[in-house]
């Protein structure tokens, strides 16, 4: 029978093994071997993405056959005890927030052999980030809506105790609703929270593929490896970051090293909506809700989300703009 060696621990498996079962480090060339293995209730399709923590599939319920998403988590993590409880924690936690504007969870276990997974709703659309980088300056009425819908989420995760830890626009998807209407979804809420126990130094970058965060949208405390320190207002200085993206078209800090980003958190002035795009004009009240969204000191942010989006609204409606839908061609993701 055809052997596999394990590039990391040198075990040898057979040819069909996805995961090494000493380290479980993937197998070269097994990647796509899951595709059509049953997991629980739900059988999966295709891979649609991956990274450090594991593997995610489009899958289908094997009775009812309406589409899924399973988050399938490396199975090295499902050998540590404590992270097997904390991920099940979690898990039920997540099942329970309830929100049209939170992709939800409705499913978790573990497979053997293949580890811990996570079962959500399947989405249709586009994430912000996609049109972002289409359109880049989005109109205030557009941002108004999604900022509405963004913090009134954030707000009712944060009420019931979940930090979601890595807020960006890439885990913000876009799916059409009724008549047209745009709903914001947040996804990979509690993935961070679940992983935060496996970090073992200071330095965010360095976490084995599983950092706390995205560089261009971490707080000045996680910048800085203060992870004892993230809480809700850490996810509302990346909604800052991300406010400023879409108001200007332009990155907030900008370099080709990652570690230069973070220190541009902790350490450098944040730049103005119009230093940073000088083409155009921002009302002042504007600027002021962007600097106590991303102060340096978290105490001097905003409270609450709820709080942000009152003063958020109130410029925007003083400013006599409306909330704007969009419709959008749906596309899968």
């Amino acid at each position: 029978m055809d052997q596999l060696t394990c590039k990391k621990c040198n075990t040898q498996h057979t040819k069909d093994t996805p995961f090494c079962k000493q380290c479980g480090f993937p197998m070269e060339g097994q990647t796509l071997s899951l595709e059509g293995k049953e997991i629980g209730h739900y059988t999966l399709l295709i891979r649609i993405g991956g990274g450090g923590f594991g593997e995610v599939y489009r899958a289908e319920h094997t009775e009812l056959g309406n589409p899924f998403a399973v988050k399938l988590l490396h199975p090295r993590l499902s050998k540590d005890p404590q992270f097997v409880e904390r991920f099940r924690h979690e898990a039920m936690l997540l099942a329970r927030l309830q929100h049209e504007n939170v992709v939800q969870v409705v499913d978790f276990g573990e497979a053997e052999g293949l580890g811990l997974y996570l079962v959500m709703e399947w989405l249709e659309g586009r994430t912000l980030h996609r049109v972002w980088r289409q359109k880049r300056v989005l109109p205030m009425g557009r941002i108004y809506t999604l900022f509405s819908q963004l913090l009134d989420a954030l707000q009712l995760a944060h009420d019931n105790g979940i930090v979601h830890r890595d807020m960006k626009p890439e885990n913000l998807m876009m799916i059409q609703g009724a008549r047209g209407r745009t709903i914001l979804k947040i996804v990979d809420f509690g993935i961070a929270t679940i992983l935060r126990g496996r970090q073992k130094t200071d330095d965010p970058l360095n976490k084995s593929g599983m950092a706390i965060g995205t560089p261009f949208y971490m707080s000045p405390e996680q910048a800085a490896g203060r992870l004892d320190l993230v809480d809700h207002r850490s996810d509302l200085y990346a909604c800052g970051v991300i406010l400023c993206e879409l108001l200007t078209g332009k990155r907030l800090f900008r370099h080709k090293d990652p570690k230069e980003i973070l220190r541009h958190h902790i350490e450098s002035p944040t730049p103005t909506l119009k230093e940073l795009n000088p083409t155009l004009d921002y009302p002042d009240a504007l600027q002021g809700i962007i600097d106590r969204a991303l102060a340096k000191r978290k105490s001097q942010r905003y409270k609450s989300a709820s709080e942000f989006y009152e003063d958020l609204a109130a410029v925007f409606d003083a400013e006599g703009i409306q909330p704007i839908e969009e419709e959008h061609p749906s596309t899968s993701s």
